[in-house]
Protein backbone atom coordinates (compact mmCIF):
# COMPACT_ATOMS: atom_id res chain seq x y z
CA UNK A 1 0.00 0.00 0.00
CA UNK A 2 1.49 3.31 -1.14
CA UNK A 3 0.14 5.22 1.85
CA UNK A 4 1.83 2.74 4.21
CA UNK A 5 5.16 3.30 2.47
CA UNK A 6 4.81 7.09 2.81
CA UNK A 7 3.89 6.87 6.50
CA UNK A 8 6.74 4.46 7.26
CA UNK A 9 9.28 6.70 5.49
CA UNK A 10 8.09 10.04 6.85
CA UNK A 11 7.26 9.36 10.50
CA UNK A 12 8.73 7.67 13.53
CA UNK A 13 5.85 5.48 14.54
CA UNK A 14 5.43 2.11 16.17
CA UNK A 15 4.91 -0.95 14.01
CA UNK A 16 1.57 -0.68 12.17
CA UNK A 17 -1.19 -2.90 13.48
CA UNK A 18 -2.37 -4.87 10.46
CA UNK A 19 -4.42 -7.31 12.54
CA UNK A 20 -7.42 -5.03 12.98
CA UNK A 21 -10.53 -6.34 11.26
CA UNK A 22 -11.57 -3.18 9.41
CA UNK A 23 -8.54 -0.90 9.40
CA UNK A 24 -4.77 -0.55 9.72
CA UNK A 25 -3.67 1.39 12.82
CA UNK A 26 -0.49 3.44 13.14
CA UNK A 27 0.16 3.95 16.86
CA UNK A 28 2.26 6.59 18.58
CA UNK A 29 2.86 6.16 22.31
CA UNK A 30 0.34 3.32 22.23
CA UNK A 31 -2.45 5.59 20.84
CA UNK A 32 -3.71 5.34 17.28
CA UNK A 33 -2.51 8.49 15.56
CA UNK A 34 -3.61 7.26 12.14
CA UNK A 35 -6.17 4.67 11.09
CA UNK A 36 -6.71 3.71 7.45
CA UNK A 37 -9.97 2.03 6.52
CA UNK A 38 -10.03 0.42 3.10
CA UNK A 39 -13.19 0.51 1.04
CA UNK A 40 -13.77 -0.86 -2.47
CA UNK A 41 -13.47 2.57 -4.14
CA UNK A 42 -11.69 4.77 -1.59
CA UNK A 43 -9.67 5.03 1.61
CA UNK A 44 -10.90 6.57 4.83
CA UNK A 45 -7.98 8.20 6.63
CA UNK A 46 -8.60 9.11 10.28
CA UNK A 47 -6.07 11.21 12.17
CA UNK A 48 -6.07 12.13 15.84
CA UNK A 49 -4.92 15.74 16.43
CA UNK A 50 -5.02 18.41 19.14
CA UNK A 51 -8.38 20.13 19.42
CA UNK A 52 -8.77 23.34 17.46
CA UNK A 53 -5.60 23.08 15.37
CA UNK A 54 -7.33 22.27 12.07
CA UNK A 55 -10.55 23.62 10.53
CA UNK A 56 -12.56 21.77 7.89
CA UNK A 57 -12.77 24.67 5.42
CA UNK A 58 -9.03 25.34 5.60
CA UNK A 59 -8.16 21.68 5.13
CA UNK A 60 -10.50 21.32 2.17
CA UNK A 61 -8.75 24.21 0.40
CA UNK A 62 -5.29 23.03 1.41
CA UNK A 63 -5.85 19.47 0.16
CA UNK A 64 -7.94 20.38 -2.87
CA UNK A 65 -10.94 18.34 -1.74
CA UNK A 66 -14.56 19.05 -0.86
CA UNK A 67 -15.85 19.74 2.62
CA UNK A 68 -17.85 16.71 3.75
CA UNK A 69 -21.45 17.75 4.25
CA UNK A 70 -23.01 15.70 7.03
CA UNK A 71 -26.52 16.87 6.04
CA UNK A 72 -26.44 15.31 2.56
CA UNK A 73 -28.34 12.13 1.77
CA UNK A 74 -26.42 8.86 1.68
CA UNK A 75 -26.58 8.78 -2.12
CA UNK A 76 -25.17 12.32 -2.31
CA UNK A 77 -22.41 11.49 0.18
CA UNK A 78 -21.38 8.40 -1.79
CA UNK A 79 -21.32 10.42 -5.00
CA UNK A 80 -19.04 13.12 -3.62
CA UNK A 81 -15.39 13.36 -4.69
CA UNK A 82 -12.66 13.21 -2.04
CA UNK A 83 -13.76 15.00 1.13
CA UNK A 84 -12.50 16.07 4.54
CA UNK A 85 -14.21 16.74 7.86
CA UNK A 86 -12.89 17.73 11.30
CA UNK A 87 -14.89 16.53 14.31
CA UNK A 88 -14.24 17.42 17.92
CA UNK A 89 -13.82 14.32 20.11
CA UNK A 90 -13.25 15.99 23.48
CA UNK A 91 -11.50 19.00 25.03
CA UNK A 92 -8.07 17.72 24.01
CA UNK A 93 -8.54 16.15 20.61
CA UNK A 94 -10.23 16.29 17.22
CA UNK A 95 -10.52 13.61 14.56
CA UNK A 96 -9.81 14.48 10.95
CA UNK A 97 -11.52 12.18 8.46
CA UNK A 98 -10.31 12.31 4.89
CA UNK A 99 -12.17 10.21 2.32
CA UNK A 100 -9.58 9.77 -0.41
CA UNK A 101 -11.09 8.61 -3.68
CA UNK A 102 -9.37 7.87 -6.97
CA UNK A 103 -9.02 11.61 -7.69
CA UNK A 104 -6.79 12.11 -4.61
CA UNK A 105 -2.99 11.79 -4.81
CA UNK A 106 -1.43 10.63 -1.54
CA UNK A 107 1.99 11.45 -3.06
CA UNK A 108 1.15 15.15 -3.42
CA UNK A 109 3.29 17.58 -1.47
CA UNK A 110 0.20 19.23 0.03
CA UNK A 111 -0.92 15.89 1.50
CA UNK A 112 2.54 15.01 2.84
CA UNK A 113 2.89 18.49 4.40
CA UNK A 114 -0.56 18.10 5.95
CA UNK A 115 0.41 14.71 7.38
CA UNK A 116 3.57 16.24 8.87
CA UNK A 117 1.51 18.99 10.52
CA UNK A 118 -1.01 16.43 11.80
CA UNK A 119 1.81 14.33 13.25
CA UNK A 120 3.22 17.38 15.05
CA UNK A 121 -0.21 18.09 16.53
CA UNK A 122 -0.81 14.59 17.88
CA UNK A 123 -2.25 15.18 21.38
CA UNK A 124 -0.45 12.44 23.34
Amino acid sequence: MLLDQIVQEEFEIEVPRWGQKYYVAYPVNNYNWLCVHTKPRFLVIDLLVKAGVFKTDDLAKRLGVEKFDTDETLAEKLGMPSTVFVKNRNQKSDRIRLRAKEDFDVRSQSFIDFMRDAFKSFPK
